[in-house]
């Protein structure tokens, strides 16, 4: 929730300077898979944010070295 109300947040200072995503209830099974569809459609930037989510970021990231990946 919490990670949403940044997004809001940067969303409403920087205006149309910023585009932003969300990817709501994920199952984990499923999870590799949302994230690179992230990463292949440009998106600069990636937050995932649940802890089964961990290993599928670090093997999208290995494919994708010019996105940043964030993981909490």
């Amino acid at each position: 929730y919490q990670h949403d109300v940044g997004r809001k947040a940067i969303e409403q200072e920087l205006g149309n300077r910023v585009e932003t995503t969300y990817v709501e209830s994920v199952p984990e099974a499923d999870s590799q898979r949302a994230i690179e569809q992230l990463a292949r459609t440009g998106h600069g930037l990636i937050f995932t944010t649940s802890f089964v989510f961990m290993e599928p970021t670090l093997r999208v990231a290995q494919r994708f070295p010019n996105v940043k990946f964030e993981h909490a």
